[in-house]
């Protein structure tokens, strides 16, 4: 399956901030498709003291959107992920499988607080070349040293 491969996406239905059923998720698949993309990570929100949904209701939503792209014969593969914001807790979470990787890679979507300033000592927690940040613009430290580029041993 060639094509383009969406992510960051917020497509798992009911999960955060993206589709808000199975119908507007399936639609935005079908939209997905007719732009050319053929692979899509969902990454619904990670973040320390938000509600976020636990795996068994993304895994949920999952499998309920995957029904639904059957049924529509739709050429396009959906992967596990998480959008996660930074914290200390978060490197223990994705360690203990609560937030997930990028379809079970070594890679970690990953969103860092637009107000703090990151010490590059975070390269104890992280080392460079396999971290894809999604907002690093929005983050003076990474916008300062725009080489900076993090990986997570887990």
């Amino acid at each position: 399956m060639q094509g383009i491969v969406d992510i960051h996406n917020h497509v798992l239905p009911g999960v955060d901030d993206g589709a808000g059923s199975v119908k507007e998720a399936a639609d935005m698949c079908a939209l997905a498709v007719e732009e050319g993309i053929r692979t899509i990570v969902a990454t619904p929100h990670y973040h320390l003291g938000m509600q976020a949904a636990g795996n068994e209701r993304r895994d949920n939503a999952l499998q309920l959107l995957e029904e639904e792209i059957a049924i529509r014969c739709l050429n396009l593969r959906i992967y596990r992920g998480n959008e996660i914001y930074y914290s200390v807790q978060a490197v223990e979470d994705l360690r203990a499988g609560k937030a997930r990787t990028m379809g079970s890679s070594q890679y970690v979507l990953t969103e860092f607080s637009p107000e703090a300033e990151y010490s590059l000592e975070l390269s104890f927690w992280w080392r460079a070349e396999n971290r894809i940040e999604s907002a690093e613009k929005r983050n003076y430290t990474f916008y300062q040293y725009p080489h900076i580029t993090l990986f997570l041993h887990l």
